[in-house]
């Protein structure tokens, strides 16, 4: 159960890394300035709870602030192993391999077919 004023996370959207970078992820419920007092009546104006307040407020965006920040690092990170992996050329050469394989085992096959046609010339 999410607590009155604490941040919420969009549910739409989320379902990779890049559709999420480079718009903040959090939103908070900004209708609500302050929280309503437990009794119903208007918050005291006593300074230790108008400090704590502060507090709470300033906690919510240095931990909005954190993870915005890493997600937008892992976001870079994601971004640049995708580029690492795209100019690679471990995809080129394992194509290459593969091409070479294919035609080498041509290559023995029709040599064991020309030998046996020619074994089988030499019998009769």
């Amino acid at each position: 159960m999410r607590a009155i004023g604490s941040p919420r996370l969009p549910v739409a959207g989320l379902s990779s890394p890049e559709k999420s970078c480079g718009r903040p992820l959090l939103q908070t419920d900004s209708s609500r300035t302050s929280l309503p007092h437990p009794t119903g009546r208007e918050e005291d104006t006593d300074p230790t709870s108008a400090k704590m307040s502060l507090a709470r407020l300033h906690d919510k965006h240095k931990l909005r602030k954190y993870w915005e920040e890493k997600i937008e690092t892992h976001c870079d990170m994601m971004g640049n192993e995708e580029t690492r992996l795209r100019n690679s050329a471990l995809s080129r050469l394992r194509e290459e391999w593969l091409r070479r394989l294919k035609l080498r085992s041509q290559q023995l096959e029709n040599f064991e077919e020309e030998r046996m046609r020619t074994a089988k010339m030499a019998t009769e």
